[in-house]
């Protein structure tokens, strides 16, 4: 149930009962619930099969136990033969289980074969309010479409002293302005999603400049509001498959032969 069988995993091994520094164990997770002869207890699910040491001669060591037990060993899994689908609901219970347990998403992420920041939406989604359900998989409020960020930021930069500011200048400037800012966080990311819109609007603008000062890590933008009609170059458009690319539509003929 916690997506973890067939994973090989690092345990951290405590060796205090022996006056040893803890060191890290490789093994290999097998859930077998239905395997009631070979454990000792009833809850023992989980069958711990140990990497081979480089000198011995002898079988794997095998160790049954269960789920309370292995997640205090700070588990952390190396690889998995599982690739990644759509969201079940099963995989989602796996994920606020296991992250309660203290688990990394990255380590979550190569179980189930996702990235960490797909298990971070993912786990967001489950269990922070801020990120309220849309259906198809989305979260947080609607994306307003009808602002124009890049006009809503020329007018707050104008205002800014000699036409200069940071994003969190024009962030302040447009509530003083008494624009609507979405304040939910941004899936994957540290900041909210009005941030990423108004960043996103500041670095895409040709009449907003990058000056090259910054105030801590935050770039400073200037305004040219002549430079507002100048669009970047559109990039080319790619050939849709490899007959297209044969016949020159990229102005690149493909060997053939």
């Amino acid at each position: 149930p916690l997506f973890l069988d067939g994973c090989r995993v690092a345990l951290h091994w405590p060796r205090e009962n022996i006056g040893k520094p803890p060191i890290e164990r490789v093994a290999t997770v097998h859930y077998l619930p239905e395997e009631t002869q070979r454990r000792r207890h009833a809850r023992n699910h989980y069958l711990l099969v140990f990497a081979q040491r480089p000198k011995g001669r002898q079988p794997p060591r095998e160790r049954w136990t269960r789920w309370k037990r292995l997640r205090g060993r700070r588990l952390s899994v190396l690889d998995s033969p599982r690739k990644a689908g759509k969201w079940s609901e099963e995989e989602g219970k796996a994920v606020v289980q296991r992250s309660r347990a203290g688990e990394t998403d990255m380590s979550i992420g190569v179980s189930l074969g996702r990235s960490a920041a797909s298990v971070q939406n993912r786990r967001h989604q489950l269990t922070n309010p801020d990120y309220a359900p849309l259906g198809h998989d989305q979260a947080g409020v609607p994306h307003d479409k009808s602002v124009k960020w890049s006009e809503a930021c020329g007018r707050a930069i104008s205002l800014l002293p000699q036409q200069r500011g940071t994003v969190h200048d024009v962030i302040g400037k447009l509530k003083e302005l008494q624009y609507k800012l979405d304040g939910s966080p941004a899936p994957g990311r540290r900041h909210s999603r009005g941030y990423h819109n108004i960043a996103a609007a500041l670095s895409r603008g040709p009449q907003f400049l990058k000056t090259g000062a910054t105030v801590g890590r935050a770039r400073v933008y200037e305004y040219r509001p002549q430079l507002a009609m100048l669009r970047p170059p559109a990039r080319p458009r790619k050939p849709p498959n490899a007959k297209a690319r044969s016949a020159g539509y990229d102005n690149v003929p493909m060997k053939t032969g």
